[in-house]
């Protein structure tokens, strides 16, 4: 381990252990994924898939006790918004949330302080420790109907990409074992998520947007260079076969938010 990381691992040991917490090695781990990315609204499920793809052996139940045991010593605020879904937020501070029906998602009210008057005297020794103000929304008919038409749009414009790029490769007589190789390859650009949501959508988007590949296949064909202009056809394939499966360009708020809309289901 780097003296990075080590100094980054440190860092989450002694916030445990200031918690009041014995620092086990899976509640260091948790720790770490939660707090490493800045103020975030995760459920159990969420934390949990997190854990997975980070090689972190934990049961659900273990995450769903460390969760309550770091809400219990101050380290997060817990939410429960939709029924039995609860949310865990690293922002302890008194601040208020939106929340999006249909979509399960919660983010903060930045917009300023949201007052709250005639509340409820509390009964006799009791005293109110907090007010939470969740302001929910959804999409409005007439904004979603255009949406998923404009999305629908993008989606048949990507399959038109595609077809023309694939069409363009096979005219070219290029190798398709050299086409199997690269198909995939812009989406190297994910591992820029490893260093949080917002770097990772400036990779990704980098890499998914129609200009580069255009470029190289300009340049190659103006250059006389075959390889420069199968890699853009190839290129230009990857994008247009992204689009029109949903995966959009991405947001900087989480990875399954794109300008096509929200991947999956939550």
């Amino acid at each position: 381990m780097n003296s990075v990381g080590q100094s980054e691992r440190h860092a989450v040991d002694k916030r445990v252990r200031d918690a009041g917490l014995r620092p086990t090695r899976q509640r260091v781990a948790l720790a770490d994924l939660l707090f490493a990315k800045g103020d975030r609204h995760l459920s159990a499920e969420e934390l949990h898939e997190e854990a997975l793809a980070a090689g972190v052996p934990v049961s659900l139940a273990t995450v769903y006790n460390a969760l309550h045991q770091f809400t219990e010593a101050g380290m997060l605020r817990i939410l429960a918004v939709e029924g039995s879904k609860t949310y865990f937020d690293t922002n302890t501070s008194d601040h208020h949330h939106f929340y999006v029906e249909g979509e399960n998602r919660i983010f903060d009210i930045e917009s300023g302080p949201v007052s709250v008057v005639n509340l409820p005297e509390p009964p006799d020794g009791m005293e109110i420790a907090n007010v939470d103000v969740v302001v929910r929304l959804r999409q409005e008919i007439t904004s979603e109907a255009s949406r998923q038409m404009a999305t629908a749009l993008l989606r048949i414009e990507g399959i038109a990409l595609f077809v023309a790029a694939v069409a363009g490769y096979w005219l070219s007589g290029a190798s398709w074992w050299l086409f199997a190789l690269l198909i995939l390859a812009p989406d190297l650009s994910m591992l820029g998520y490893l260093r949080g949501p917002r770097v990772g959508a400036y990779a990704y988007n980098c890499f998914h947007i129609t200009l580069w590949p255009l470029v190289l296949l300009v340049g190659g064909h103006l250059a006389g260079s075959a390889l420069c202009v199968s890699i853009g056809l190839v290129w230009l394939a990857h994008i247009g076969i992204d689009r029109a499966l949903g995966y959009g360009l991405k947001l900087p708020t989480d990875f399954r938010d794109t300008h096509l809309g929200r991947i999956g289901r939550d």
